[in-house]
């Protein structure tokens, strides 16, 4: 089973001074206070840099740094982080009082995202051991799935996605800022696709109490069905095929066919293999229940503050 980790999307860092060895790319830092109070931070470095900086301007050391452990409540606003020290073994440097940068996003627990892993991993195993044909026609039509051999390339295919996870052996979970759930950075996928390690991107929107636990289950299926299978998302209209427009799609008899390769139908039909799970949160699974759902709201207070780290 793969490992799950965490961290933010990486933001530049701009050093009013250095000492020590230079930092490298994937050091461990820690960032704190540069009288040497409590570590507020942890993070690793994803990339350095030296540029001019300041007036007039000077050579001056740029950090990288994506955050994977700490509370980042108080670093919201710019300027949070001037005179802070970063450091890591003999490194050591200073933000630069002019330095702006800030973090719209905040750590999710790993433990949690452990336990929402693992249940897509199950489901997509059990999804490829059961190949139910009712389970197919319910999420990707009845018109596509009775033409050729569509529907035996949908067992197929989920076969190919099983075993693409059971070669994984590291899920990098991103948080970054914007309201939607989940996403794949193409650069990163084009250079770590058929390779040990995937990297997911969450939006603040994962966090929100409008959405189910499955719901966040399915979106892990989802970005997994990208990141392997080459899934995309589909439009039916002028809107991408998420949620009830991913059922419309399914059935109208002119864009039907695109339903068998868009990720959201892929990702309900895989969660279809769920069973019985009265432990966690399944709502929002029939079209009924998604055009019930009440209108969006970014409301702090609907932020599911249990999976907040």
């Amino acid at each position: 089973m793969a490992l799950v980790l965490i961290e933010t999307g990486p933001q530049w860092f701009i050093c009013e001074s250095s000492a020590g060895a230079p930092f490298k790319a994937n050091d461990a830092v820690t960032i704190g206070a540069a009288s040497g109070g409590a570590v507020k931070l942890e993070g690793r470095v994803v990339e350095t840099r030296t540029a001019n900086f300041g007036n007039p301007a000077k050579q001056t050391l740029q950090l990288s740094i994506a955050m994977t452990s700490g509370d980042l409540t108080g670093f919201k606003n710019e300027g949070a982080f001037a005179g802070c020290k970063i450091k890591s073994g003999a490194s050591e440097a200073i933000v630069h009082p002019a330095c702006k940068t800030k973090y719209s996003s905040q750590l999710f627990k790993v433990s949690e995202l452990q336990k929402m892993f693992d249940k897509a991993v199950a489901v997509i195993k059990a999804a490829s051991d059961g190949k139910n044909d009712a389970f197919v026609k319910k999420w990707f039509g009845t018109i596509a799935t009775s033409k050729g051999s569509e529907l035996a390339k949908i067992h197929q295919r989920c076969s190919e996605l099983s075993s693409g996870v059971e070669c994984l052996t590291t899920a990098v979970f991103e948080v970054v800022g914007g309201e939607f759930l989940g996403g794949i950075d193409p650069k990163v996928k084009g250079r770590l696709k058929g390779g040990p390690v995937c990297r997911i991107q969450l939006g603040k929107g994962f966090s929100y109490t409008r959405y189910s636990w499955g719901e966040r289950v399915a979106t892990i299926v989802h970005e997994l069905t990208h990141w392997i299978l080459g899934t995309v998302d589909a439009k039916f209209g002028a809107e991408d095929a998420y949620g009830v427009k991913c059922i419309q799609l399914s059935q109208d008899p002119r864009e039907c066919s695109k339903a068998l390769n868009n990720a959201d139908n892929w990702a309900f039909y895989i969660c279809e293999y769920r069973g019985i799970d009265t432990a966690n949160d399944w709502r929002y699974f029939t079209e009924e229940e998604m055009k019930s759902r009440g209108p969006f709201s970014q409301d702090p207070k609907n932020t599911d503050m249990l999976l907040i780290a």
